[in-house]
């Protein structure tokens, strides 16, 4: 509830429909990034001062400061932000397209950025020599009249193409992929981002955090593979809560554990 109390859905979705869910526990995944920063500066004022520190975060603190430049518009213009679907609210092209072949997320994040992705597509003249797409403040003014232009050129080749393309402009693009695909992309292969757990545990996401500043800096390594249902309930009953055997063989009998 965290995340929808503090405007997260209320900017999400389609222009004109419902707000919309986003699709991770974002609040969660947020304040829990913020406590461990708030844990490595409270580990910090330790050092240096020999204070400690009690740490208060909320989730509706940690979802409403990730509202970003949302948040600003609003605060800047007194207007909460419209529903636009994919589409940025202050930058034009800044949004998923359907191609020859699925989608693609096209960001362009300025004026240079836009004549050299009109040039490296080719672009016809009511694109790439119209004065009212000229600026980025023009585009998106002019955002309604913009993208079914776009959308016609871009759905006429395949996705791969038009990366291709922006590369070329040197604008930034992406395939949209599904969850399957971004889990076997090339990217996620080199940054071994997917591994296999110890001992036969699965498959695991794996570390993000790489810190190869040195050689002799080891890579993340997963010792322990998540445990399974009840896997370590009699050793916490027993080393934790001081149960002893026959204690702990009566809650297997009695269908406690």
């Amino acid at each position: 509830g965290g995340g929808a109390g503090a405007g997260a859905g209320g900017g999400a979705g389609a222009g004109g429909g419902q707000p919309t869910k986003v699709g991770v526990a974002v609040a969660d995944l947020f304040t829990s990034t913020y406590a461990a920063i708030a844990i490595l500066a409270a580990l910090r004022r330790r050092d240096h001062h020999g204070l400690g520190a009690y740490i208060d975060l909320a989730l509706f603190d940690c979802q409403l400061s990730m509202l970003a430049n949302q948040a600003l518009n609003c605060l800047t213009t007194g207007v909460s932000p419209s529903r636009l679907g994919n589409s940025h609210p202050n930058i034009v092209p800044y949004t998923t397209f359907p191609t020859a072949d699925g989608h693609l997320m096209l960001c362009v994040g300025s004026d240079l950025q836009w004549r050299r992705f009109c040039e490296a597509a080719c672009c016809p003249p009511e694109l790439a020599d119209d004065a009212r797409f000229a600026s980025n403040a023009s585009r998106v003014a002019y955002r309604h009249l913009l993208m079914p232009l776009l959308e016609r050129l871009l759905v006429a080749r395949p996705t791969s193409q038009w990366i291709d393309v922006a590369l070329r402009a040197g604008v930034p693009a992406a395939p949209v992929n599904t969850v399957q695909q971004a889990l076997s992309d090339v990217q996620a292969v080199h940054r071994r981002m997917v591994v296999d757990a110890p001992d036969g545990g699965g498959t695991l996401l794996g570390n993000p955090i790489k810190m190869p500043g040195v050689l002799s800096d080891p890579p993340p390594s997963y010792r322990q593979a998540p445990p399974q249902l009840s896997q370590h309930t009699d050793e916490v009953l027993s080393s934790m809560l001081d149960f002893s055997p026959a204690d702990i063989a009566a809650l297997h009998r009695d269908g406690v554990v």
